[in-house]
This record gives structure tokens, C-alpha cells and sequence, in this order.
């Protein structure tokens, strides 16, 4: 099989969320599934079901988990960045090793830019160290305010379209185990034959 082949088969399980101390993982991931805001406790790793897609967090306690689960090969990484204190986070992102990893960066707490002067125009100079930053394996960056549900139909788009491609790749992966099985009953058919051939061959010879 290509590598290509392998690739596309390779069935999409689960969207990796990940992101510094206090970036805003939990908020935003309890807004997305209509959750009231609750204040995040450090653990290991939660499970998040959100219009019919498994998102996996797992706290920045756990860095050392990180490494494991993108060793694994997560489909899809949801790096959450404050991006308020965008240069710790950014530094942190640019350590990790996501080059062959598609990712969305989500720039969180964009409401605390809401006070400052000209707000908008720090954001997008914050945006473009981002842009400047990325990975090449980086889908998008989305901002938001995960405490104030701003900016959240981005990201759920992005969920609907990561499910459409869950999907059309089971079909594919069905598909593709039902010829790989018909193809071993017209191989096992076959063999049946070649043999039932040879012995009576034998037969006639010993005749």
C-alpha cells in the first residue's frame, strides 16, 4: 500500500486539544458544547463529544502526555493560544512538533483586547506573529472569546467539516474492506480449484 493509500485509509478518530496554562482549553471547550463557563481543575485528560465529534483535552500538567499523543498521530491538533500573552504561548507552540500534523491555532480572549486603544489593529500585529510562526501543516487561525462565546461558529465549522471527512473516510474504509474481502473469497475460491486440479491430475497420472 502507498503511503499515500495509507494516508487516506487511515480512518479519523479524534481532534487533539491542547494549549499552555490558563490559554482557555476548558472554557472554550464547554462553550462549544453550550456549557455553562465553569472554572477548569487540572487534569490529565477529557473527553468532549460536540456535534458528533470526540475532541480529547489534555492539561498543560501533563506535557509529557503531549508528546505521546502527537506521536500517535492525532487527526486533527486544536492549539489553543492566549492571545493576550501571546509570546509565551507562542514560544511553546513553536517547540512542539507539528510539521506533519495538520492543526488549527485558536487565538483565545480576544475580549481583553476590548479596553485597549485601537484594539483591533493590536490584534491583527498579534495575528501576524502567529502567521509568521505557523507551521506549514497549520489549517487556520481562528480568534475568539471562549468566555464570551465570540467567534465560535469558526471552530464549529471546523468541526462539521472534520465530521463530513469522519464520515465520507468510514464509507470509504467500509468500502474498501468489502472489496478487500471479496477479493480473498474469489482468492480462496481459486485456490480451492488449483488444488482440486492438481489432485486429479495426480489421479490420472497414477492411472
Amino acid at each position: 500500500m502507498s503511503s499515500l493509500l495509507g494516508e487516506i485509509t487511515r480512518l479519523v478518530g479524534y481532534v487533539l486539544v491542547i494549549g499552555e496554562k490558563e490559554a482557555g482549553k476548558t472554557t472554550l471547550l464547554n462553550a462549544l458544547a453550550g456549557r455553562a463557563h465553569i472554572t477548569p481543575t487540572p487534569t490529565k485528560l477529557a473527553t468532549y463529544i460536540i456535534r458528533g465529534v470526540q475532541l480529547i483535552e489534555i492539561g498543560s500538567h501533563y506535557k509529557d502526555q503531549w508528546e505521546n499523543a502527537l506521536k500517535k498521530r492525532p487527526n486533527v491538533v486544536l492549539y489553543v493560544m492566549d492571545l493576550w500573552r501571546l509570546e509565551e504561548d507562542l514560544n511553546a507552540y513553536q517547540t512542539l512538533e507539528l510539521e506533519e500534523i495538520p492543526h488549527v491555532i485558536i487565538g483565545n480572549k480576544i475580549d481583553l483586547f476590548d479596553e485597549t486603544e485601537d484594539s483591533d489593529a493590536l490584534i491583527n500585529t498579534h495575528l501576524k506573529k502567529i502567521r509568521t510562526a505557523a507551521k506549514k501543516s497549520c489549517l487556520e487561525i481562528i480568534t475568539c472569546s471562549a468566555l464570551y462565546n465570540r467567534g465560535l461558529r469558526n471552530i464549529l465549522k471546523i468541526l462539521a467539516k472534520f465530521r463530513l471527512e469522519s464520515e465520507e473516510l468510514q464509507k470509504f474504509q467500509e468500502l474498501k474492506e468489502d472489496v478487500q474481502k471479496r477479493d480473498e473469497e474469489i482468492i480462496d475460491e481459486a485456490l480451492k480449484k488449483f488444488k482440486h486440479l492438481i489432485t486429479r491430475n495426480k489421479e490420472k497420472d497414477l492411472h
